[in-house]
């Protein structure tokens, strides 16, 4: 997202992803480090809760899960005119993940870490499907919930969808759906990468 400043470019990346968190839960993105002032090229990272999985309240006597919001992202100037600001935030990794609330193992995680130097890192978005949901290894002689399969860039605003969707998180507001649709059409036209 852009902005006349740094600060009004964090502003107007941090808030849209708040509404969008708020969807599922209480809980806010906490800023680490937080700054005074925000200056270019430093990495911050916005966290959902903490070190913990977030658990959610469920719809349909599902059982429990956890999710885990976290970003990391610097601001940037850009030199193009932009309508918005010349600042814009530039995301620099990502991890989203759903866990078991029971035991806190993880079910499936996305992840995107395009600046990685780290050759057992991918620098490609992916996810990994984790033992819960593999029940182990599938394939013999394999850690299938090690691999890293390959997706398309995963806003928080898909995650948070497919928590309600598809693992029955129970909504906190009524409008939840366009909420979503209102930020992710905002982040897929500003985003600077794909």
């Amino acid at each position: 997202m852009a902005g006349r400043d740094p600060k009004d470019a964090y502003d107007n990346f941090i808030d849209p992803l708040q509404e969008v968190v708020a969807c599922v839960s209480y809980i806010t993105l906490k800023l680490r480090p937080h700054p005074r002032k925000f200056a270019t090229n430093t990495i911050y990272s916005a966290n959902l809760g903490g070190d913990s999985p977030v658990i959610l309240g469920m719809s349909d006597k599902r059982p429990a899960i956890g999710i885990t919001v976290m970003q990391q992202f610097r601001i940037i100037k850009v030199d193009e005119d932009h309508e918005r600001g010349p600042y814009k935030t530039q995301t620099v990794k990502y991890l989203y993940s759903i866990s078991d609330a029971t035991d806190d193992k993880e079910i499936i995680a996305f992840q995107w870490t395009p600046e990685v130097n780290d050759p057992c890192q991918k620098r490609y978005p992916h996810l990994h499907l984790g033992e819960r949901f593999t029940g182990g290894d599938l394939l013999p002689g394999s850690s299938f919930h090690k691999m890293h399969i390959p997706t398309g860039r995963i806003s928080v605003e898909s995650f948070i969808r497919m928590a309600i969707e598809e693992f029955g998180a129970e909504p906190k507001k009524k409008n939840w759906r366009a909420i979503i649709r209102r930020h992710e059409s905002a982040f897929i036209r500003w985003r600077t990468r794909s």
